[in-house]
């Protein structure tokens, strides 16, 4: 649902024109105090009863935005939600917050009930960064049963921040309602974003500029497994300014068209004038790099630098804070920063690149239908080498330049160039995650298995696994290795290839692993460090698409020294399973070359990278059948008087 919305009728330009009082604010019902469970989504642990916001303008065309919640503990598992933190843009003193106050609800033993107003001495302010900053309340006497409810302002200097407002939560909302009086003489698009089970009642009076949107029982949207962007699921309203009526019949248009996009940041000082910038100290290594025949090699060398020589400070965006030159200078900066020295680096040494608007997997969809810029979260660089595009984030220190980075898989990009840019899909039908695992053991007369394990990983298992490995190692571990048993013992272990930017990622280690024992059975588990312990689709249903950005191809060969004394009562056997369009396919060969050997091999293969949330159903049911294939066991019978 898109729509606009024309104002342009001059309306009194004072907050207090608009101001609405909360009329729910302080009145707490008794079906507030008895609310024990949610009906609707019976897992949760608070519910937000009352979501609600008023956002207005004054005579400085400040954007004024009135808040109020109220929330319910309903069990001691959502305390807490009461430890409240409310994150605004600081820098440059743009925006604050005021008028806060709040209280708690309690219903005493003796079923009296009391209420305690929010001590402002309690309330305090933080810095987060050179950008944000945020006021913590921690309301006291919070327990199961507790309502919560505060309200406070918050002002910004620009009407033109406009925020989306999302009616889900990390909790069920009960009732969720915008109001927005829209500011004389502009003219904003919005869309509602909703999953169709959902209704949305919309107000609009056209005579006094203003517009409501509420919606009514929604539930908690949860983390899944392999979602990308947790804010593409969220049933949520979204702005955009589209023009602004400057006086005198001067119109200003806000990118109306992607042709206008390119227009607009290639003359934008803090982008595209960033191209053409010269850097101190790089006229010998140009010249060394124009001198490399091979483009590909040269593309290597020049991004090895940039990302040898600049160190990201953590923040992204679209624009330069200082400029490039600023930043090569300080050897640090933001995506944006990097991303645009690249491309100036690139296009100096040569090579046809150009900046990319991206939106990375964790940061949400683009909807190419409109050009809004605030779809995109930072800038790669692009470059065309014989018909051969290669996407590249300096900021990335473990991705080689062949591999498309797994932040941009399965998204969509803006490549910001007048003649040959424009919206792109990306995605990599060549590379996959590749594993492979070698698993040499035997079972001891201790009935403890001991082993050899070697585990090979390539292109994108390579690099999700090294970006994990060289962030804790011990963490890492606990990811790929440990969940195969608490007592399990992994010890010389060694690692091939963790600071080369080529070659497989390679791990070596001895183990042991005490079997399950069961009077004369003994278990012995042939679905070792495979990475596939635990089915994550067991959930009766699912909001999301399933986005692994890669197809993937996992072996696994394990191979069994059968203990003396035992022989096999029970063991797996050699199957095929193929979901019906063919997307997942898994294979199990077994073998016993010799009377005390047993060989076990798997090999699972992902054909595809993306499985839209209507396929749950079927992916669901192909994994119960999976994981049950893996998780079979070779049970194992001591021989009476062998």
């Amino acid at each position: 649902m898109n729509r606009r919305i024309f104002i342009w009728v001059l309306l009194l330009a004072a907050s207090d024109s608009f101001a609405q009082e909360f009329t729910s604010y302080g009145n707490i019902t008794n079906d507030d105090y008895n609310y024990f469970s949610c009906p609707f989504d019976p897992d949760a642990d608070a519910v937000y009863l009352v979501k609600e916001a008023h956002s207005m303008y004054n005579d400085q065309n400040n954007l004024i935005t009135y808040h109020h919640v109220r929330l319910k503990i309903l069990k001691d598992k959502g305390i807490g939600m009461a430890d409240v933190s409310i994150p605004y843009y600081s820098k440059n003193d743009f925006e604050f917050i005021d008028d806060i106050e709040g209280f708690v609800y309690n219903t005493e033993k003796d079923h009296s009930r009391k209420t305690i107003k929010l001590d402002r001495k309690t309330v305090f302010n933080t810095k987060r960064n050179a950008y944000y900053s945020e006021i913590r309340i921690p309301f006291p006497s919070v327990r199961a049963g507790s309502i919560i409810e505060y309200k406070y302002r918050s002002v910004q200097k620009s009407y033109f921040a406009l925020e989306d407002w999302s009616f889900q939560d990390e909790i069920p909302v009960i009732k969720s309602r915008y109001f927005l009086a829209i500011l004389p003489n502009t003219e904003f698009q919005y869309r509602v974003q909703k999953h169709p089970d959902y209704e949305i009642d919309i107000k609009q009076n056209t005579q006094n500029g203003t517009i409501e949107f509420a919606m009514q029982n929604i539930p908690a949207l949860v983390d899944e497994p392999f979602i990308d962007a947790r804010k593409d699921y969220l049933q949520q309203v979204l702005f955009q300014l589209a023009q602004y009526d400057m006086g005198g019949g001067n119109m200003k248009k806000y990118l109306n068209s992607w042709e206008e996009v390119s227009r607009e940041l290639s003359n934008e000082e803090q982008f595209g004038r960033q191209l053409d910038k010269n850097l101190a100290g790089t006229e010998e290594i140009i010249k060394t790099w124009k001198a490399i025949s091979d483009q590909t090699d040269r593309l290597k060398s020049v991004h090895k630098f940039v990302s040898n020589s600049m160190g990201w400070n953590g923040f992204y965006g679209k624009y330069t804070a200082d400029g490039v030159k600023s930043a090569w200078i300080k050897k640090s900066g933001s995506i944006a920063d990097i991303n645009l020295i690249l491309v100036n680096l690139l296009r100096q040494a040569g090579l046809k690149a150009d900046p990319m608007l991206i939106s990375e997997r964790d940061h949400g969809r683009v909807n190419t239908s409109y050009p809004y810029l605030e779809q995109f979260n930072g800038v790669y660089a692009v470059v065309d080498i014989d018909g051969q595009r290669y996407y590249l984030d300096a900021c990335d220190r473990v991705t080689p330049v062949t591999l498309t980075p797994y932040s941009v898989l399965n998204t969509t990009a803006y490549v910001v160039n007048r003649k040959s840019g424009g919206i792109i899909t990306i995605s990599d039908n060549m590379n996959i995650y590749r594993d492979s695992i070698f698993v040499k053991s035997a079972i001891g007369k201790d009935n403890v298995i001991t082993g050899h394990a070697k585990t090979s990983s390539t292109d994108y298992a390579r690099v999700r696994r090294l970006e994990q490995f060289r962030r804790d190692e011990t963490k890492y571990s606990d990811k790929y290795f440990k969940p195969y048993g608490e007592t399990l013992t992994m010890y010389d272990f060694k690692t091939v290839n963790d600071t080369t930017e080529s070659g497989a990622l390679e791990h070596e280690f001895n183990f042991s692993l005490p079997a399950v024992v069961t009077g004369d059975y003994l278990f012995a588990p042939v679905n070792l460090f495979s990475g596939l312990k635990t089915n994550p689709f067991s959930s009766a249903k699912r909001f999301s698409d399933i986005n692994y950005g890669f197809r993937q191809h996992i072996y696994l060969s394990v191979e069994y020294d059968l203990p003396a004394g035992y022989s096999i009562d029970a063991a797996p056997k050699s199957i095929r399973m193929v979901t019906q369009d063919r997307s997942i396919d898994i294979s199990r060969k077994i073998s016993q070359p010799v009377k005390e050997k047993f060989i076990c091999t798997f090999e699972i293969v992902w054909n595809k990278s993306h499985f839209p949330s209507e396929e749950y159903p079927n992916v669901k049911e192909f994994y119960k059948r999976m994981f049950d294939v893996l998780n079979e066991q070779i049970v194992l019978k001591k021989i009476a008087n062998p």
